[in-house]
């Protein structure tokens, strides 16, 4: 198949995810030449290949702002203002994504009194790197 702008317009709705039934009408199409467009290795082959380019896109995207986020989840997660279970929660996400998912289950007991519970990120790293080793 030779693939014109309709067929590309029709990818476009599929990456966008709309319903074929919706797709065969701004393409002025029936639903089965969507379904035919989509079994056929040419436009199946086309899909894959914007769909590896927006993903590809998407990454590059997060790559260069990637240190703004670990900066902001880092923030969040030594601010004495935010609760000891969401910092906790935020610190082991940081540290799973550079260690992996640790494999020894480490219990933290929140006070549920008026006083917050001191948490000393330097202690619950080498915790870590010691349960890692």
């Amino acid at each position: 198949m030779m693939l014109e702008d309709k067929h590309y317009k029709a990818m476009k709705y599929l990456m966008e995810g709309k319903k074929v039934t919706d797709i065969a009408n701004l393409c002025n199409v029936s639903r089965v030449t969507i379904y035919n467009w989509m079994n056929d290795k040419e436009f199946a082959k086309e899909l894959d290949k914007l769909k590896l380019e927006v993903q590809s896109s998407a990454k590059e995207y997060i790559n260069n702002k990637i240190k703004c986020y670990v900066d902001e989840i880092e923030e969040l997660a030594l601010d004495k203002d935010v609760s000891s279970k969401v910092r906790a929660d935020l610190l082991k996400y940081l540290v799973n994504r550079v260690w992996g998912n640790t494999t020894v289950k480490t219990e933290l007991s929140v006070n549920s009194s008026e006083e917050e519970t001191e948490f000393n990120i330097n202690e619950f790293m080498k915790d870590i790197q010691k349960n890692n080793t």
